[in-house]
């Protein structure tokens, strides 16, 4: 399922005006302005939350654990962002990039995968994005909004 997510075609990730500017707590952000470096590393997903929408209708929604699955966004100081997908083992391949930018103090991520994200919250420890993935089936228009705790793991 989560492998789906990662098909679509733009991914721009906005943050509040609140931040923690690399304070250190996972509490409140306030006054603070977003630099590169509070993103970059690598962020595993552990928790996700969805609704699914066939032809505009819910068709499911659900909130689970994911953190056995240990998917992963890994954000480079270069400005690039890869998603990768856990083969076990040990071992991870690419299922989705992209790039990122800070513009007026937001997010801006740029690739092939998310559409109208956002960060929700963002601290040295935690990370909450929300975004959506569409898809057509035949004559069906399938989409998934997603809202993913993620934990800084480097």
């Amino acid at each position: 399922m989560l492998s789906f997510i990662f098909l679509c075609s733009c991914f721009l990730i906005g943050c509040s005006s609140s931040d923690d500017g690399g304070s250190g707590d996972d509490g409140g952000n306030e006054g603070m302005e977003y630099k590169m470096s509070d993103l970059v590393g690598t962020w595993e997903i552990v928790h996700t939350k969805y609704t699914r929408r066939e032809n505009g209708k819910i068709t499911d929604t659900g909130s689970e654990n994911v953190a056995d699955e240990h998917n992963r966004f890994v954000f480079y100081a270069n400005g690039n962002f890869e998603f990768l997908e856990y083969d076990g083992g040990s071992k991870w391949h690419q299922d989705g990039k992209g790039t990122f930018y800070l513009r007026n103090g937001v997010f801006v991520f740029e690739g092939n995968d998310f559409e109208d994200a956002q960060i929700l919250s963002l601290s040295k420890t935690k990370l909450v994005a929300k975004y959506k993935v569409t898809e057509e089936k035949g004559s069906s228009f399938i989409e998934t909004e997603y809202t993913d705790t993620m934990e800084r793991i480097e």
